[in-house]
């Protein structure tokens, strides 16, 4: 099967088994009904590590940015939505926003074991043929270059996609922007849907875009730096995993916390990826511009795999 065919059957396709209700008394038990069961396997994810790694390397590449795929609750304005509006820039790469959905359809696949080539992934980015996100209103499809697709339906199944590192934030010092917020207020800010009523034809078709200009190649380039965090912290198999989206740990005080950001199951995923994959996650990590040093627990492996909830269960 082709990449562009595993994105369109995505869903009929899936060999994801729907969550059963039911509780786990502590981290293990957790760890062998849900999470282990549910992570693709390591030839899959470092199969995937090998086509994204060749993919950043490259010129004229397009890079996704989970932003505006949104609106405030208060507001409800349709208008600001910019989900596949595609902004080229004067230097060798471009960039358009996506929904969280876009996340799902690279966990679907590794889960699945699909493992495109590198030229076919390449080749469905650059043509604005893989999809943005799920949805689109009619306003984002008078001007978005890239199309909306199918849910692989993770959410339906009853599981939520847990991000090791945030995509959203929490970048190194190294890095200028905090937040892809302040990255995209600074470089691709939302401005007005008719900024992108110009048209482009190229081999692939026409398409409406804005252009973005930098002064320098210094600029351009820690830019094109962060867009490489930000992608490879949202479309990486090695960042994220499985778990229920309605089991909660039951706290003292009666309250529940979600699973995916209890701080130790994020450890014990790091120090597992750390174990697993070796040198291939620290070449991760340095791309996605982590904070090692502050996110990595002292703890060891065993200790962290011993952690007690006081009842993980279905909400």
């Amino acid at each position: 099967m082709d990449l562009l065919t595993k994105i369109i059957e995505i869903k009929t396709s899936s060999t994801l088994k729907p969550l059963m209700t039911g509780n786990a008394i502590n981290f293990d038990e957790l760890w062998e009904k849900i999470i282990e069961p549910n992570l693709p396997k390591k030839q899959v994810v470092e199969g995937w590590h090998k086509i994204l790694i060749d993919y950043i390397k490259r010129d004229n590449t397009v890079f996704f940015m989970r932003a505006f795929g949104g609106y405030p609750s208060k507001i409800k304005d349709k208008t600001v939505l910019r989900r596949g509006f595609y902004n080229l820039t004067n230097y060798n790469f471009s960039a358009f926003y996506g929904d969280n959905f876009f996340t799902s359809y690279f966990y679907s696949m590794a889960l699945d074991g699909f493992v495109p080539n590198k030229e076919e992934f390449y080749n469905a980015m650059i043509s604005r043929k893989f999809p943005c996100g799920l949805i689109q209103t009619n306003i984002e499809k008078q001007y978005a270059a890239f199309i909306n697709g199918i849910s692989p339906e993770i959410a339906k199944k009853g599981y939520k996609i847990a991000h090791i590192f945030s995509a959203g934030k929490d970048y190194n010092d190294s890095c200028p922007y905090k937040t892809i917020g302040d990255f995209c207020n600074n470089h691709f800010p939302r401005d007005k849907n008719v900024d992108w009523n110009n048209i482009k034809n190229d081999s692939f078709g026409q398409f409406h875009y804005r252009m973005v200009n930098f002064n320098s190649y210094e600029e351009a380039d820690k830019v094109k730096k962060f867009l490489i965090a930000h992608f490879l912290r949202t479309v990486h198999p090695i960042n994220y995993f499985l778990v229920p989206s309605k089991w909660k740990e039951r706290q003292s005080n009666g309250k529940g916390k979600k699973i995916g950001e209890n701080e130790d199951v994020i450890n014990f995923m790091i120090k597992k990826n750390h174990e697993t994959f070796g040198k291939k996650y620290e070449e991760f990590l340095d791309l996605a511009l982590a904070n090692k040093e502050e996110m990595i627990s002292s703890k060891s492996l065993e200790e962290l795999g011993k952690m007690k909830f006081t009842l993980i269960e279905s909400a």
